[in-house]
């Protein structure tokens, strides 16, 4: 009978289990340059529906919409990102911090100096690219609610119900 060598399996390099290794490492938490605490938050994000939001405004209850259309060109700086590994790497976007996101630039856009009031169904049609920030009436409702009514998905059923009820409080 041979002799049979023993021999040892390979168990991989001693970095791959390295907790410090790279590919080992989860992402670090993203990272808004510009964000408001909660508590100094004035807005809470009811639904995101299509490419705008709608929100709720903490301190009278009033339903407002967010033109969130191509926001990260004005609002770069209230919306999360990965940091940079070094100065060559683009910024990555962060998926699922949306609702901070909008509420942070509801609230800068309220609290700014600068923010005209043109609310309901005449400032939505007569909006330009600076305006952003809307509060519901009832014709701007039935506007929405028909954008959204076509739309499928939780999401957007629960935003078309919300609308609804507006509605029908006016």
């Amino acid at each position: 009978m041979k002799h049979i060598k023993p021999f040892k399996l390979y168990e991989g390099d001693p970095w791959d289990n390295s907790p410090s290794a790279p590919f080992n490492i989860d992402p670090e938490t993203p990272v808004a340059y510009l964000e408001f605490p909660e508590s100094k938050r004035d807005f809470v994000v009811l639904g995101t529906p299509g490419d705008n939001c709608i929100l709720r405004r903490k301190s009278d209850g009033s339903l407002w919409v967010l033109d969130t259309e191509d926001i990260s060109l004005d609002y770069h700086d209230y919306l999360y990102y990965y940091p940079a590994d070094d100065e060559d790497d683009d910024e990555e976007r962060a998926e699922g911090y949306e609702d901070e996101e909008y509420a942070n630039i509801a609230t800068a856009i309220i609290n700014s100096k600068n923010f005209i009031y043109l609310g309901g169904y005449r400032g939505w049609e007569n909006r330009g690219d600076e305006m952003r920030l809307f509060k519901i009436d009832l014709p701007l409702a039935n506007v929405l609610m028909s954008d959204y009514s076509t739309k499928s998905g939780e999401e957007y059923r629960k935003a078309d119900r919300l609308l609804s009820r507006f509605a029908e409080s006016l």
